[in-house]
């Protein structure tokens, strides 16, 4: 029997207050765990080939990305804000109690300590 294999990315699903079904993806960095890469997508898109909406420049698995790359320090802590979405599309907005969830769901994964 092999070993098991650490994973390279984590996914959560989660609907914030607005309503939007958000993927959020963390890709770990040992080096820095804090600043580890966090990408979010908006999960009520087709997200494969042949699906009606369905684009290669706009959608992936994970359904329609909500803009670059952010760190796992963007979540930590203890914001009294949420996350502007990208290109101000409100639906992309990230509430502060997501941004809480997501942040305390980052540490554990990465086994910070949350601040």
């Amino acid at each position: 029997m092999s070993e098991p294999t650490t994973p390279t990315t984590f996914h959560l699903d989660t609907i914030s207050a607005n309503g939007t079904p958000f993927r959020f993806v963390l890709t770990p960095q040992e080096e820095r765990p804090e600043r580890s890469s966090v990408r979010y997508y908006d999960r009520r898109y087709a997200s494969a080939p042949g699906e009606f909406g369905y684009h290669p420049s706009n959608f992936n698995e994970h359904g329609q990305g909500c803009g670059g790359a952010r760190s796992a320090d963007d979540f930590m802590g203890s914001h009294d804000f949420g996350l502007r979405g990208w290109h101000e599309v409100d639906a992309w907005d990230v509430d502060v109690h997501t941004r809480r969830l997501v942040g305390t769901w980052i540490a554990n994964v990465l086994g910070l300590e949350t601040r």
